[in-house]
């Protein structure tokens, strides 16, 4: 039956780990062909050897903070709570206002944070109280039993285990007829919860500064981003970041191989032009490219094949101070 809703006994703080006996880790059957079992326990002398739950199997409570009656129930809470005990693990937490992923049998005050320790591989459960519960089917246990006021037969349970139960059918006269059935244990484990409470005050600064540090650090940036403004972050450059430097350096490289190809054609028309060179006769100009014919002609005058002639002047009468032109009806000849 859970218990919930309770109050509870503030057993005092647990701030530091603490390392409970050996002896509180071995689980006690209740027989040794029974299928649950039970860790936290003592052979309580003043019951005759029965098993118990032993309160030093708890971490340590406050002075004054009376011992629990049999059986416990749960005892209390530890608050401030902020480290489970060795061997075990933060297994479930309840924040008040939320509905919890078990039914917390100690209730939570405002801004209260509950955490359930309980061993590596278990889980929260409440089993009358604040309890941890695991079902072993392949495993091996530590188990021992009670003879009196001492642990006796322990050693190591590997499950499954194969259980064979004979039992007296009938009888006649001194006959006895026995049966005997056999079946695959396996086995679930019990071990006590301890709840641990606490404020977010409670916490250490170091802790608080860090989950403040990181508040602040995403408020920044989604504010940077709101405003149009950039902002690093701590794990390096945004995506956004990382792709505006991948399209600078495409255009940087694009530049770079328009510009190369603009002084290899530059160069290249350059070194196809006609030199501007001296006059060679018949209005020829010397090209220096090998790649081209050693003489272009240019435009000039173009003369009919023939014989030339010198120009002279035409015979005269000599006068004085010079030539006379010849009379009218006097003729010239062209030697041909």
């Amino acid at each position: 039956m859970a218990q919930t809703g309770v109050a509870g006994v503030l057993l005092g703080p647990l701030t530091t780990t603490w390392t409970m006996p050996q002896s509180c880790s071995i689980f006690m059957p209740g027989c040794s062909t029974c299928d649950n079992a039970y860790n936290g326990q003592s052979c309580n002398p003043t019951s005759g050897g029965q098993v118990m739950d032993n309160t030093a199997c708890w971490p340590p409570a406050s002075s004054g903070v009376a011992s629990p009656t049999w059986p416990f129930v749960g005892w209390g809470f530890y608050s401030p709570g902020l480290a489970c005990p060795a061997g075990y693990t933060s297994a479930c937490t309840a924040v008040y206002g939320q509905r919890p992923p078990w039914s917390t049998q100690f209730s939570l005050v405002p801004s209260e944070t509950a955490i359930g320790c309980c061993p590596t591989g278990f889980a929260c459960a409440n089993v009358n109280g604040n309890t941890c519960t695991a079902t072993v089917t392949h495993s091996t246990v530590e188990t021992a039993f009670c003879s009196g006021t001492h642990l006796v037969d322990v050693g190591a349970a590997t499950l499954p285990t194969i259980i064979t139960v004979t039992t007296p059918e009938t009888s006649s006269g001194t006959t006895k007829y026995w049966e005997s059935s056999t079946s695959t244990r396996t086995m679930i484990l019990y071990a006590p919860m301890f709840q641990l409470n606490f404020h977010e005050s409670d916490l250490p600064a170091s802790t608080t500064a860090s989950s403040t540090a990181s508040s602040t650090s995403s408020s920044a940036s989604e504010t940077g981003s709101g405003n149009g403004t950039s902002s690093k972050s701590s794990g390096g450059l945004s995506n956004g970041a990382k792709i505006g430097l991948g399209v600078g350096i495409g255009l940087g490289v694009a530049f770079l191989l328009a510009f190369g190809a603009f002084i290899y054609y530059y160069r290249r028309s350059r070194n196809n032009a006609v030199p501007l060179g001296s006059e060679l006769p018949n209005n020829q100009i010397s090209v220096e490219d090998p790649q081209t014919p050693k003489i272009k002609q240019s435009p000039g005058q173009i003369y009919e094949m023939g014989v030339y002639h010198a120009p002279a002047e035409l015979p005269g009468s000599v006068i004085e101070g010079g030539y006379q032109d010849s009379p009218p009806g006097s003729e010239s000849h062209r030697y041909t």
